[in-house]
């Protein structure tokens, strides 16, 4: 038997001889904890007293090595050192004594290694800041999948999920997220230290769908500039999915759960097995996961739409009354679902065949396109989701095997596949009167020879001497449009990686990933066949309604009754409604080597290095439907092109990494360590970009370690930024900051409206303009400058404490950005004179002032900025066969700014402090342990907002303000049996509802949409 011997005692090794090498896995932890496990892998004894590895923590060790100098690596810089080794027993003594009580070296939990660099090291004593999320704890509140744990992170934005899937152009069902919430686009995700291929059709944003929650071990949240680590897109820094490397045995778990209104399930199955083989040179894990997510329908939660409108009663600025007030059933009556029209200065309902004057409760804006509170017509929301639908499946494997006494394979392989079903961003069809639909085609028309025509509404028309009349509504009696995304993904890839000497190992690999998106639109009007057949009249020969056009009828056309209320037969669903069909294809090939370990002896340690390069080449290819551009994308379906794009990139990068122990054990210098990276890189798309890091750790006394990391990161634009060719669309009613709701928000504003010629507020108008948006082959990288500066505390009269400050400052220059319409207004009247680039990307009609065209294209043109704290608190405190352990992190943000025009203050825009970027975010984590008992509290705190703090002043909006919100999960646990535990919990117990602020309570991420949730689990282990 292999043993270590503490104090004397010896117990006997195994007879045999041991290997010349052997294959380590032994993390950074408490020497005595790390002796033992070292032991047992390498066959020996180890004799060393209990007094000489008190409060000391070992070096991690893994890899293929002779045991002697896997011994010393595992000692090295700890104190302890070895006194001789005759290839069975290992004597171990302590040059000094440790440099604090146990209590006050020993993190408040076992510590762990850590990778924000590919030197690895030991959690809480990294120069750039890393925090860690178990998977364990997350899933004691519900939360089972990767994304799922992340975004309750404070550090972390929602990015792409499903409580945003809704309205999103690309990328519907894709779970990525937005690190310091400044864009997927600037937030690097990796499995094991290893890039993944972009599961985007528009970014580099990983999937994080497609990790099995059953082989996640735990993630690392780098927060901080990681490009010169780990290569382009880590400007905020980097998120590292961390496996399970070995499986001993079976384990299986499942979790299912509801609101407490009976939707929103979820339901999630893991399973992860493994074995070691050929006398334990080799080992195999294999782990999988199925989840299932039901939509949530809008309707589900909401009976109203709830909005914010022009008062009518303001007079101007600084009158004391609210320039835009809130509406609690906002409705429109040419959205009705019965068909209407406007006549003479009155709306009308067609119902039961005979029109009705349409009234509001309260009229806000009169006319053909009016709106008002409750009464009459219909609430534009009632149709729309909160939470997409989705079902997947992932699995990942991994075989690890010893090829010889220096060398070793290793080879994985990950496996996903999820099926998102979710409304289309506009999920029913409507059409009205303005000639902007169906390319000038306009909406449906009510002749007197169309033989649908309802008798009421004839005798109407007749009455008023009408020939025709223009029709308004939405077809409710139509299915819902869906959108439907089948997603493929796979990865591979094989590893060498051996000794060069006792101490310094290689390491050469080899991967490839892919992803596949099949999208399917259903049920989206067919442009020539729905005019076709809504133009009826009756068939000479039959007697029957018929449409006019021969050419259609003789090609099968179907007459459609644009009165009516029935759903439609079957032969008219598939005359008239079509499914746009779109592919996107992702490739990823990269190879790389590097080595490292310990070159230089240097006084206090060995100084430490990576040296490495790499090849990576990317594709994207998308296509959409042929008939997007003639049938799918008319004006008014709210749907556009996607351009066909066929672009791919190469890159070759080299870079390394060093880390020297400068002191140890002197005065005020308890430990005094630096480190640095480069990483030079080459990119076909854009040329040369060289990013490095600088930093290091003090400790002055025992128990204190203080924390300095400075880095410049790159982020190289993506092939739809570089090559998106233009899309235009016809937009209908717009956001125009010369509207009555927006033109006295400043006395600047108010005055560039009145020099482009808009003397009063203008109406809401209906008739948008034409946008185009594009791509800019000439962009060049933007570069961040991050500075992380913060402190750690593990106080010895507190034992098992763990505290931690940082604060952090990102700094990003050329920021790449299209800047959305609404920004391109707001910013052409903002600014000092109208005398601006974005006036010049803006048309309007001279007669009446409404905009006509915005043109805009992907530029380096924002400076962003990002400034705050971050504090984290660990405690654990043994009970008996138990523990307790707290755990509180926290975000405090000092500053998130977008400067469109860098220079003119102006055009700054600040995020801090707003509905999506409240100053305090935290989370409280209590976890009772005791016996076969368990209990989980988590505290989850968004601090209190507002939804736009840069409003001229209080009286810009009546609701403005959001209180702080604390949300709360709970869970009980119970060791059933040996190898069985069942939990119960509750997510959300207060059933807190988003803020009844518009547009904040349906178009959150941060706050919770589906209330009350209650989910059971089973975990086996076998």
């Amino acid at each position: 038997m292999a043993s270590i011997v503490l104090a004397g005692i010896c117990v006997p090794a195994q007879a045999r001889p041991p290997a010349p090498a052997v294959r380590f896995d032994v993390p950074a932890q408490p020497m005595a904890t790390s002796l033992r496990l070292f032991a047992r892998q390498a066959g020996i004894q180890i004799l060393v007293a209990n007094a000489a590895v008190k409060g000391r923590v070992a070096r991690a060790v893994r890899g293929r090595s002779p045991v002697l100098p896997a011994l010393q690596r595992l000692l090295a810089g700890t104190g302890v050192r070895v006194l001789s080794f005759d290839g069975s027993v290992a004597v171990l003594a302590a040059d000094h004594a440790p440099p604090a009580p146990p209590q006050a070296t020993e993190p408040a939990s076992e510590p762990i290694v850590v990778t924000g660099t590919r030197i690895p090291g030991e959690e809480g004593r990294s120069a750039m800041p890393v925090r860690v999320v178990r998977m364990e704890q997350a899933a004691r509140a519900g939360r089972t999948s990767a994304y799922d744990a992340l975004v309750a992170e404070p550090a972390i934005g929602a990015g792409i999920g499903l409580n945003n899937a809704f309205g999103q152009a690309w990328d519907a069902g894709v779970s990525s997220i937005s690190l310091r919430g400044l864009g997927t686009n600037r937030s690097l995700t990796l499995i094991d230290g290893m890039r993944r291929v972009s599961g985007s059709a528009r970014s580099s944003a990983v999937d994080l769908t497609m990790v099995p929650a059953a082989m996640i071990d735990r993630i690392e949240i780098i927060t901080g500039g990681a490009t010169a680590i780990y290569g382009a897109d880590a400007v905020t820094g980097a998120v590292n999915v961390i496996t399970r490397q070995h499986v001993q045995g079976a384990s299986l778990s499942a979790t299912q759960g509801l609101s407490d209104r009976g939707d929103a399930r979820e339901s999630t199955v893991s399973a992860a097995t493994g074995t070691r083989f050929a006398g334990s040179r080799g080992s195999l894990a294999l782990g999988g996961t199925y989840a299932r997510v039901t939509p949530l329908a809008y309707a589900q939660r909401y009976r109203t739409y709830i909005r914010s409108i022009a008062n009518p009663a303001n007079t101007g600025a600084g009158d004391g009354i609210p320039d835009q007030i809130t509406v609690e059933d906002f409705r429109q009556i040419y959205f009705a679902y019965q068909p209407s029209f406007y006549f003479n200065g009155q709306s009308y309902l067609v119902e039961n065949g005979t029109p009705r004057p349409a009234r509001y409760d309260q009229t806000y804006y009169p006319g053909q396109f009016s709106y008002g509170d409750g009464g009459d017509g219909r609430n534009l929301r009632d149709s729309d989701q909160l939470r997409g639908g989705i079902e997947a499946f992932s699995a990942m494997g991994r075989l690890d095997y010893d090829l010889g006494d220096d060398i070793a394979y290793r080879g994985y392989l990950d496996f996903g596949l999820s099926t998102y079903r979710g409304t289309a961003s506009f999920p029913r069809h409507r059409d009205d009167s303005r000639a902007t639909w169906f390319d000038g085609a306009g909406g449906s028309v009510a002749l007197l020879d169309n033989p649908f025509l309802p008798q009421g509404l004839r005798d109407f028309m007749l009455a008023n001497g009408l020939d025709r009349l223009a029709i308004d509504r939405t077809y409710g009696n139509f299915p819902v449009m869906q959108e439907i995304h089948r997603r493929r993904s796979v990865t591979f890839g094989h590893q060498l990686e051996g000794t060069l000497s006792p101490t310094l190992r290689w390491s050469a690999f080899l991967q490839y990933g892919r992803t596949l998106d099949r999208v399917r639109t259903t049920h989206v009007p067919f442009a020539s066949h729905w005019l076709a057949a809504r133009d009826v009249i009756v068939d000479p020969q039959t007697g029957q309604p018929a449409c006019r056009d021969p050419e259609a009828r003789a090609d099968g056309c179907v007459p459609l009754d644009i009165f009516g209320s029935a759903p439609p037969s079957a032969a008219l669903t598939a005359y008239v409604l079509g499914t746009r069909k779109e592919s996107r294809r992702n490739t990823q090939g990269i190879a790389g080597a590097h080595v490292e370990g310990r070159v230089l002896d240097l006084p206090h340690g060995a100084l430490q290095v990576v040296l490495g390069a790499e090849r990576r080449v990317e594709t994207l290819r998308t296509r959409d439907d042929p008939l997007a551009a003639s049938e799918y994308t008319y004006g008014g379906s709210g749907y556009t092109v996607h351009p066909d794009l066929h672009a791919s990139m190469r890159a070759w990068e080299i870079y390394g990494e060093a880390k020297a122990p400068l002191l140890r054990d002197l005065p005020l210098a308890q430990s005094l360590d630096l480190e640095g990276a480069y990483r030079y890189s080459r990119y076909s798309s854009v040329g040369s970009t060289g990013t490095w890091k600088l930093g290091g750790t003090w400790s002055p006394v025992a128990g204190l370690l203080l924390r300095a990391m400075r880095s410049r990161s790159v982020r190289v634009p993506n092939f739809g930024e570089l090559y998106e060719v233009p899309v235009s669309r016809q937009a209908g009613s717009i956001t125009d900051p010369c509207e009555a709701a927006d033109y006295y928000q400043s006395a600047t504003r108010s005055a560039n409206c009145r020099a482009l010629g808009i003397l009063v507020p203008l109406g809401d108008i209906k008739v948008g303009p034409v946008i185009t948006t594009q791509g800019n082959p000439d962009l060049t990288p933007e570069t961040s400058n991050s500075f992380t500066v913060g402190a750690v505390l593990r106080p010895a009269s507190v034992p098992g404490t763990e505290l931690t400050v940082d604060l952090w400052n990102i700094d990003i220059r050329d920021a790449i950005t299209q800047f959305d319409y609404t920004t391109i207004l707001n910013l052409c009247v903002d600014l000092p004179t109208t005398d601006n680039l974005f006036c010049g990307l803006v048309r309007r009609d001279p007669a009446d002032g409404r905009v006509t065209a915005i043109s805009t294209s992907q530029v380096n043109a924002a400076r962003l900025t990002a400034r705050g704290v971050d504090i984290g608190l660990a405690y654990r405190l043994p009970l008996g066969t138990g523990a307790l352990r707290i755990d509180v992190k926290g975000t405090y943000l000092m500053r998130h700014m977008v400067e469109s025009t860098p220079g003119i203050a102006t055009g700054d825009v600040a995020y801090a402090g707003d509905w999506e970027h409240p100053r305090w975010r935290g989370n409280a984590m209590l976890d009772l342990e005791s016996g076969r008992f368990g209990a989980t509290l988590n505290l989850r705190m968004l601090g209190a907002s507002r939804y736009d703090i840069s409003a001229e002043s209080a009286e810009v909006f009546d609701r403005n303000k959001l209180a702080m919100r604390l949300y709360a999960d709970a869970s009980v646990r119970w060791k059933v049996a040996a190898a069985m535990t069942a939990t119960l919990g509750i997510r959300n117990l207060t059933d807190l509802r988003p803020p009844l602020i518009y547009p904040v309570y349906k178009d959150t991420t941060i706050y919770d949409q589906v209330g009350r949730y209650i989910f059971t689990s089973i975990a086996l282990d076998l």
